[in-house]
C-alpha cells in the first residue's frame, strides 16, 4: 500500500531538512513542502484566506498518490494544527493509502540557536511548540541529533508498517479538530465569565450604593426635622419661662 509520510513541528525544528533525507532514501517517491503551496506577501496566520493553501496541499497530495508513487513525504508547519490537518487530509481525492505521521520537536534553547544560525529577523515563535498532538503522531526530539539520526528513526517506523489506513486517518482526525474547537470554545466561554465577574461586582456595588442613598437622605431628613422641632420648642419654653418669672 502506498505510503504517505507528514512531517510537522514549529518553524526552524528542521522539517525540511528530515522530509529531504527521507524522500532521497526511498525510490518511487515524491516530495511536497508545505510553504510551497501557499507563497504570498505580506503572510500572516491570522489571514482566513490561508485556508486556500489547504486545498492545494491536498491536491498536489492526491496528485502523488494517484500517479503511484508509493512513498510520498510532506514537511509542513501548518499541519500540527489540528483543524487544518483535518481539512488537508479530508480534501485528499485517493483513499488507497495508510498514514505515517511524525512530529518534530526540541527545547526553546535548541530552537532558538536554530534559528538564529538560520538568520531569522523576526523574533522566534513558540506558538506550534503549544499545540495538542493528534492521535497516532510520533514524536521526535531532535535536541542533540543530525538530520540524518532524525530521518533514520523515521525510515525504522515506516518500514515497520505501523501505519494508519486512509479510513481509519478520516475519522481520528474529525475527532481531534472537533476536540480542538471544544476546547477552544470552553476557554473562550470561561474568559468570557472570568471578565464578566469584575463587571457583576461593579453593578451590584453600584446597586447597593443606590439603595443606601434614599435611606441615607431619610435619615438626614429625619434629623434635620428633628433639629426644626428642636428649634420650634426653644422658644416656646423661654416664652413659658418668662411668664412663671412675671408673675
Amino acid at each position: 500500500m502506498k505510503k504517505l509520510i507528514i512531517i510537522s513541528g514549529g518553524p526552524c525544528v528542521g522539517k525540511s531538512t528530515v522530509g529531504k533525507r527521507v524522500f532521497e532514501h526511498y525510490s518511487n517517491s515524491a516530495y511536497c513542502d508545505g510553504d510551497w503551496c501557499w507563497c504570498v506577501n505580506p503572510e500572516s496566520i491570522r489571514d482566513n484566506r490561508q485556508q486556500y493553501g489547504d486545498r492545494n496541499m491536498a491536491f498536489l497530495l492526491s496528485t502523488y498518490l494517484e500517479a503511484g508513487y508509493d512513498y510520498v513525504v510532506f514537511s509542513s508547519v501548518v499541519m500540527t494544527e489540528p483543524e487544518t490537518r483535518e481539512r488537508v487530509i479530508r480534501c485528499i481525492s485517493s483513499q488507497d493509502y495508510e498514514l505515517h505521521s511524525f512530529r518534530l520537536v526540541c527545547s526553546e534553547d535548541t530552537l532558538k540557536g536554530r534559528f538564529d544560525a538560520k538568520g531569522g529577523r523576526a523574533a522566534v515563535s513558540f506558538f506550534w511548540a503549544e499545540t495538542p498532538s493528534v492521535p497516532g503522531e510520533q514524536i521526535i526530539d531532535t535536541d542533540n541529533k543530525t538530520p540524518e539520526q532524525v530521518a533514520r528513526e523515521i525510515w525504522r517506523a515506516v518500514d515497520k508498517g505501523e501505519g494508519i489506513p486512509a479510513s481509519v486517518v478520516m475519522k481520528e482526525t474529525k475527532k481531534a479538530a472537533k476536540k480542538t474547537v471544544t476546547n477552544a470554545t470552553t476557554k473562550k466561554t470561561a474568559a468570557k465569565k472570568t471578565e464578566a465577574k469584575p463587571v457583576a461586582a461593579k453593578k451590584e456595588t453600584v446597586k447597593k450604593a443606590a439603595q443606601k442613598k434614599p435611606a441615607a437622605a431619610a435619615k438626614k431628613t429625619a434629623a434635620t426635622e428633628k433639629k426644626t422641632a428642636a428649634a420650634v420648642k426653644k422658644p416656646a419654653a423661654k416664652k413659658t419661662a418668662a411668664k412663671k418669672t412675671a408673675k
